[in-house]
């Protein structure tokens, strides 16, 4: 916009001096006409005018020279600082341009550290929200646990007091149950006794070896009773009331009685 202002002034100027060079063309002419010829004193003021004239042209010329010199002088030192203006504006635009890039980055920079920092936040939590449910969950696995234990401990010690109780039962029972038989041995024994001929009082120990059903597999004299005809007829006996129908015969009943040897005093008045 200034250079063409510039442009303007300079066609302004280019047409002015035109116009004064016109005029002073048109005061020579007037001064060759025929009146001039006539008075020749008056044509050599008009000659000096002319010269006069043509000077001032020219100092007026050199002198607008000058000043449109000057001007573009003053123009261009005009135009290198607005050049300078706009380049110390451009690099601070570029500057500022570039700071706010800095400031972008950095708040970006900023808004992204502070998402991870909330991400780990939220997995710290997560974590420990899943260690505190675990530790839940082993607490109550290790309450369920001493609990399922006091009870087994519990029923343990109740089937122990229920066993003991029924094996002292059983072992009650059983124990009439091997009196009775050996009772019944004992009788059988005595049934099949010779007491002919002996005198009385004596006695003798006998182990009886039995098989299921009853049968005497063997007969030892344990202790004599100093009479051998007594302690023979003794074992005899024994052999004769083979079998006991007392004991029976199944095999775990026998065993669980105790059945396969008996040892008892043997003494025939009782």
């Amino acid at each position: 916009m200034e250079l063409g202002w510039f442009v303007k002034l300079r066609s302004s100027f280019y047409a002015l001096l035109l116009h004064v060079i016109a005029a002073a063309m048109l005061i020579i002419s007037l001064d060759l006409s025929p009146k001039s010829i006539l008075q020749p004193k008056q044509n050599i003021n008009i000659v000096n005018a002319v010269a006069i004239d043509k000077k001032q042209v020219e100092k007026e010329l050199q002198r607008l020279k000058q000043a449109e010199q000057k001007k573009q002088e003053t123009e261009k030192k005009r135009l290198e600082e607005l050049e300078k203006k706009a380049k110390d504006a451009e690099k601070k635009l570029a500057d500022a341009e570039k700071k706010r890039v800095e400031e972008e980055q950095k708040l970006a920079d900023t808004k992204k550290k502070k998402e991870q920092e909330q991400q780990k936040r939220e997995l710290e939590e997560q974590k420990l929200a899943k260690l505190e449910k675990e530790k839940e969950e082993l607490e109550k696995k290790r309450k369920l646990e001493e609990e399922h234990k006091r009870q087994e401990a519990a029923d343990k010690a109740l089937k122990e007091a229920l066993a003991a109780e029924e094996a002292e039962v059983q072992s009650e029972q059983a124990q009439e149950l091997i009196d009775k038989i050996t009772a019944d041995i004992y009788r059988s024994v005595v049934n099949n006794f010779n007491k002919s001929g002996l005198p009385q009082g004596l006695s003798c120990v006998l182990r009886v070896q039995l098989i299921p059903g009853g049968e005497v597999t063997n007969v030892t004299l344990v202790e004599s009773s100093g009479n051998s005809i007594f302690d023979q007829r003794s074992v005899t006996a024994v052999e004769k009331a083979s079998p006991f129908q007392t004991v029976p015969d199944d095999v775990e009943s026998f065993e669980r009685l105790g059945l396969r040897q008996i040892t008892f005093r043997f003494i025939p008045e009782e």
